[in-house]
């Protein structure tokens, strides 16, 4: 005796026309709608509105840190940066928080460019800066 456990079609009937179309017709719109946010997802933080890097800082002393900031934005975005200052035991001892000024040079279609020379005073000796991230005014929470 042959034990299947699949239903003899002769007995119950085969499965119904509609059920193997309606399956690859939802699969392939989740896969579509899968790859439409996968492609919006990339497009979307490959092209922030406001890009920055810490280009140098200097501890010049004990309540000192010179820091070096070029910011890159589309022309008509405010941006605000946030820069920390730690010490050895990697403790923030000291932040500055700015807004990128407005006079900045336009060096290509629609984006503009700015070096920021800033001084970060720590309560007490840092051996470090950090660049924490931007914002804008869309734009909330620091990348």
């Amino acid at each position: 005796m042959v034990t299947s456990s699949a239903r003899p079609a002769d007995r119950y009937g085969g499965p119904a026309r509609w059920v193997r179309p309606a399956i690859v017709t939802g699969v392939a719109v989740l896969a579509a709608a899968g790859l439409a946010w996968l492609l919006w997802a990339a497009f979307y933080h490959s092209n922030p509105q406001v890009a920055s890097r810490l280009v140098s800082y200097d501890v010049v002393d004990t309540h000192h840190v010179d820091v070096t900031i070029e910011v890159d934005r589309a022309a008509e975005v405010t941006a605000t940066c946030h820069v920390l200052a730690a010490a050895s035991d990697h403790a923030v001892v000291g932040d500055l928080t700015f807004r990128v000024r407005p006079e900045s040079v336009n060096d290509r279609a629609g984006r503009t460019t700015s070096t920021e020379r800033l001084t970060i005073v720590p309560d007490r000796e840092a051996t470090t800066a950090v660049l924490q991230g931007r914002t804008t005014s869309e734009q909330h929470r620091p990348r």
